[in-house]
């Protein structure tokens, strides 16, 4: 999945970390704190939101194609976002693309 799956890698392990982390500190003060265990369900909400984007981010259509061609692929639009960025007065870049995968 490459890519599409960084932002919850690194953002989603990062969020269960934390909601883990409060669950202890709940568990080891004793008590129940409606404020806590709302922060926990915010994080767990979070967490699964962040999955959901970064599935909707990675194009099925990729499951087909070889690794090395999804390499090559994002490299190439890597590096023409950075010549636009490079090259370009525009303050921000709007940017889709499209390929066909012709079956045989």
């Amino acid at each position: 999945m490459g890519w599409a799956m960084e932002p919850h890698d690194g953002i989603g392990s990062n969020i269960t970390a934390v909601r883990l982390m409060l669950e202890r500190k709940i568990a080891e003060s004793g008590h129940t704190d409606h404020e806590l265990d709302n922060i926990v369900a915010m994080l767990k909400t979070i967490s699964s939101d962040t999955r959901q984007i970064s599935r909707n981010l990675h194009p099925s259509v990729l499951e087909e194609i070889p690794h090395k061609a999804k390499l090559t692929i994002y490299r190439t639009a890597q590096e023409s976002l950075n010549n636009i960025i490079k090259h370009s007065c525009r303050a921000f870049i709007l940017k889709s693309i499209g390929f066909k995968i012709n079956k045989k």
